[in-house]
């Protein structure tokens, strides 16, 4: 069996989110939301997915396409994470409480290439991030 990079994931990811064909809302869309965790949202599959950083974690909150709260209980998932200057680095995300979580240290003024890796209800979803240094700026209220 052969290893797929990282490098090789983002790149297909990407691929596909240009495409159209891997979202199921455009870009427009989906930037008019305001993400409840202060994250970064995606769309993909049938799930709207926010990439929260914080110093210590990694967390990932998964709604339906209507922004409500879905079944996660035996979700698996994995975050590959890339910063610059270090080695790529994968963190297993479990289920904790309402969202899928992982234990990592994240240096707060790097910007942070992540795939996150998903296994829920049977299907398997790749969602690319691009985190910028700092962590992503608030929307302006009534966005």
């Amino acid at each position: 069996m052969s290893r797929i990079s990282v490098r090789a994931l983002l790149s297909l990811a990407l691929a596909m989110a240009m495409s159209g064909q891997g979202w199921a809302h455009s870009e427009s869309e989906l930037a008019k939301l305001v993400p409840p965790h202060g994250g970064l949202l995606a769309s993909t599959g049938a799930y709207h997915v926010e990439l929260v950083l914080k110093s210590d974690r990694v967390q990932v909150f998964v709604t339906d396409h209507l922004d409500k709260p879905i079944n996660i209980q035996g979700a698996t998932g994995t975050a590959n994470l890339r910063v610059k200057g270090e080695r790529p680095r994968q963190v297993p995300l479990q289920v904790a409480d309402d969202r899928l979580e992982g234990s990592t240290v994240i240096p707060a003024d790097a910007p942070v290439t992540v795939m996150i890796m998903l296994k829920i209800g049977g299907t398997e979803q790749m969602v690319p991030y691009a985190w910028p240094a700092g962590g992503p700026k608030p929307k302006p209220a009534g966005r």
